[in-house]
């Protein structure tokens, strides 16, 4: 028997929040699906992306839930771990009809983008294949989708070179939980040689 109205799972892959959760949050409760995350992804393959997932009541009560957990391992191997437990995660739980929901769904954050046209620096890459919402459209999430995070990677390395980095302060409220402050002091902690 689950006693939890709902069960949040996140880690520390991201900056935020920057905006209050609970418009979010709500908005999953009035979800159809039991299974809700920020945004989805095709990077490796469809699946919704893991760093911020909400799993409702009805989810809990699934013998799927119960079965996925009980079949988990550890691995050490990080792209083993993404395909088995976040892509996997997307993909058995289509195999049994629960069908997940993404806040901000790749396909609208990519057609938003490539309405900008040469003016959004990946217009081309986003045309020709899948990618990482929130690596190569960070900014226009922010900017545009009231997003509440920001991949700690694109602050700490920038492997993919987003030339609007250099903004990512204009792009995060001021009043928010999370401030640029807050950013700051944890970089100057954990990665002292980064620049940003």
């Amino acid at each position: 028997s689950v006693n939890f109205d709902s069960v949040l799972l996140c880690n520390d892959s991201c900056f935020g929040p920057f905006r209050d959760l609970g418009p979010i949050l709500a908005d999953f409760d009035a979800a159809d699906s039991g299974y809700c995350g920020l945004n989805d992804s095709w990077e490796k393959n469809y699946h919704v992306q893991s760093f911020f997932l909400y799993f409702k009541q009805s989810f809990l009560r699934t013998d799927f839930w119960r079965e996925y957990w009980d079949r988990m391992r550890l691995h050490e191997d990080k792209e083993q771990i993404i395909l088995k437990y976040e892509v996997g995660l997307t993909h058995e739980a289509i195999r049994a009809r629960l069908f997940p929901y993404a806040w901000v769904p790749y396909t609208k954050i990519r057609n938003h983008c490539l309405t900008l046209g040469d003016l959004f620096q990946y217009s081309e890459l986003i045309r020709t294949q899948p990618c990482n919402a929130t690596i190569f459209m960070w900014d226009r999430l922010l900017a545009d989708f009231g997003y509440p995070f920001l991949k700690t990677e694109l602050l700490k390395v920038n492997r993919k070179g987003s030339r609007n980095l250099v903004n990512w302060m204009d792009l995060i409220p001021s009043d928010g939980p999370v401030g640029v402050s807050e950013v700051l002091n944890h970089l100057k902690r954990v990665a002292p040689n980064c620049r940003i």
